[in-house]
């Protein structure tokens, strides 16, 4: 019965995995606000550990509720998304629950005791694939003169 309990929770990670590469390759025909959120939800929940579908629950385990947090606030600063939209994308939360993550990372960023250790790690590299799709974006926009 261990066995078939183990390997339920294998295929269980597995689809989850599947269904957040889903997620992130569906969003490639999207906006650029979808494609930011959806490549910060994939990048988090990939170093974090975590799964998708966890991530959207309503489950209040640390690691998540941390990781919602993060979610929150690297969306709410590079995408044009509000914090109902972003509330709504991570699983029907409210728009309080967003502002009380951002609240709390910044707080957290000017402490000695950081509890969001990943945090500038996600920065950055969100940073720079917002940069990356607007520089992609303006050239497809380009058009040379003859």
């Amino acid at each position: 019965m261990s066995d078939i309990i183990k390997k339920l929770e294998i295929l269980y990670k597995e689809l989850s995995r599947i269904r957040a590469e889903i997620v992130f390759l569906e969003s490639q025909n999207k906006d650029v606000n979808d494609m930011i959120f959806n490549y910060i939800v994939k990048i988090v929940c990939e170093k974090e550990n975590i799964l998708y579908n966890d991530l959207i629950s309503s489950c209040k385990k640390q690691n998540l509720a941390f990781s919602r947090m993060m979610i929150s606030k690297l969306t709410y600063e590079n995408s044009g998304f509000n914090l109902s939209k972003i509330a709504k994308l991570l699983g029907n939360k409210n728009h309080s629950t967003i502002i009380y993550g951002i609240k709390t990372i910044d707080n957290s960023l000017k402490l000695k005791d950081n509890i969001f250790p990943n945090y500038k790690y996600y920065e950055q590299n969100v940073k720079d694939y917002r940069d990356n799709l607007f520089n992609k974006k303006r050239d497809s926009n380009t058009t040379i003169d003859k």
